[in-house]
């Protein structure tokens, strides 16, 4: 729809575009907005992140609770709008502020986080090299998850989320806790988990987070299934940077 087309617009004036249709949407007689349409503009604001784009995503959800409690129950807030306010927190202010959205989701009466939810709180913090946070939210979303709430299981994309935190944290057990998590993919991949199976990607990362050990990083290179460009241009850098030239040309 209309919506749609400007939310692929990156100037920062088409959110107020898409919400004066959503404004005129429903001044329509007989035309009640749901609320896919209400996220949609929502996440026109959260991915700008520029200043009080999280404030306008809040004013929305206020208005969709408003409708929802006139009737509308088409137009009740779910997971998805509060994992586009959290994402428009982490954009424009940072780690912290998105966490609060999540603590406030774990508290709902009527929704709960999923993989998403977690997954893009972990984001922001890995974004930060802050490995330390990160791998705090994967452990309260694991636990989450053993706890019953089946829609917030870990997902392939949460542990690179963790591996990249570690990758980028520069801490000298970045390896070893980044070998650590592949392992338990590993062994979750073979218990019948396929989708959690480390491919490419997830390899390619834990290269990066042995960082102080070209020989480490060398070894994963040649466990890994499947190598990419990327593989190898990870391991050179990791020579070179240790001034490692023969081995990095070889």
């Amino acid at each position: 729809g209309v919506i749609s087309s400007i939310a692929k617009s990156k100037k920062a004036t088409d959110a107020k575009k898409a919400e004066d249709i959503l404004r005129r949407m429903s001044n329509v007689n007989g035309v009640r907005p749901d609320n896919v349409i209400f996220n949609q503009v929502m996440n026109i604001y959260g991915k700008k992140g520029t200043k009080g784009s999280a404030e306008q995503c809040e004013r929305l959800l206020k208005r969709m609770e408003h409708l929802s409690a006139q009737g509308n129950r088409q137009v009740a807030p779910d997971v998805r709008t509060y994992n586009i306010i959290l994402s428009a927190y982490a954009n424009e202010k940072g780690p912290a502020d998105a966490e609060k959205v999540l603590q406030r989701l774990e508290m709902h009466k009527n929704i709960k986080p999923n993989s998403i939810t977690y997954t893009t709180c972990m984001d922001s913090y890995a974004k930060r090299g802050d490995a330390h946070n990160n791998l705090r939210i994967l452990s309260l979303m694991e636990k989450t998850y053993e706890n019953g709430n089946l829609q917030a299981k870990p997902t392939r994309r949460t542990y690179v989320s963790a591996l990249n935190s570690l990758a980028k944290s520069g801490r000298g057990d970045a390896g070893a806790r980044a070998e650590a998590l592949v392992q338990t993919m590993e062994k979750m991949s073979q218990a019948g988990d396929s989708d959690l199976k480390p491919d490419t990607t997830v390899y390619n990362v834990l290269i990066n987070c042995h960082k102080n050990s070209a020989a480490r990083a060398e070894k994963v290179l040649y466990r890994m299934g499947k190598r990419d460009v990327v593989s190898y241009s990870s391991v050179i850098n990791v020579y070179s940077k240790m001034g490692g030239v023969k081995a990095a040309t070889r």
